[in-house]
């Protein structure tokens, strides 16, 4: 059935996100565990009923070519994104923040802070500081487009931030290039355990960039 997952995906991009849940991308042992570009499918989680997983696929098997942005404990992990690849993938947040920042016409930094209490602090402005020092760019650091916890659920905060907390589970964040520009979009998921189904709102960051 993956196949069949990857085509539409590949086919409907945003619309296909708005019409299905993810469990978000965690499992190390079918993730890469480096940034970069890889091949990965899309198939039913053997977790979550009726949700789906991303999952890598062997070299030139197929699938869908993306950029990718894994998670590390206690550190900033970035990959500037341009022309190779259509879409990007990045680890789940859980209490991380993911920021964006367009560095020129061509290139995008895409950024994931971890959100534990190693390393790096739990508030806003701390992640807001080690994505500031990975970025290093005046300039593109006010263009930048953040999702963090700690900004209260759906409102504006300092940095072009969206908050995406409150009574979630977890949040996943799928990127789509369209020409030079990059679309980011992010499904906020809610695990309802008396009906033991997940709940799911997918919306896009208010700006494009490239």
């Amino acid at each position: 059935m993956s196949g069949g997952y990857n085509k539409k995906f590949v086919t409907k991009k945003e619309a296909f996100v708005m019409e299905h849940v993810f469990v978000g991308a965690v499992r190390p042992d079918v993730l890469p565990t480096q940034s970069g570009i890889f091949r990965f499918s899309i198939q039913d989680s053997a977790s979550f009923k009726g949700c789906l997983e991303i999952v890598e696929r062997a070299e030139g098997s197929g699938g869908i070519e993306a950029y990718w942005l894994p998670w590390e404990p206690g550190r900033v992990v970035s990959i500037d994104v341009a022309k190779d690849a259509k879409f990007f993938f990045t680890s789940r947040l859980d209490g991380c923040q993911f920021r964006a920042a367009a560095l020129d016409g061509k290139t995008v930094k895409m950024m994931h802070v971890a959100g534990d209490r190693t390393g790096i602090g739990t508030t806003t402005e701390t992640r807001n500081t080690a994505a500031q020092e990975e970025l290093n760019d005046k300039k593109a650091w006010g263009r930048s487009r953040a999702l963090s916890m700690s900004i209260e659920p759906g409102q504006e905060g300092p940095y072009r931030q969206v908050g995406y907390g409150g009574d979630i589970s977890w949040c996943n964040v799928f990127g789509f290039r369209s020409g030079k520009a990059w679309h980011i979009w992010y499904q906020t998921c809610e695990y309802n355990k008396e009906e033991k189904r997940v709940q799911m709102n997918t919306q896009k960051l208010s700006y494009s960039l490239g």
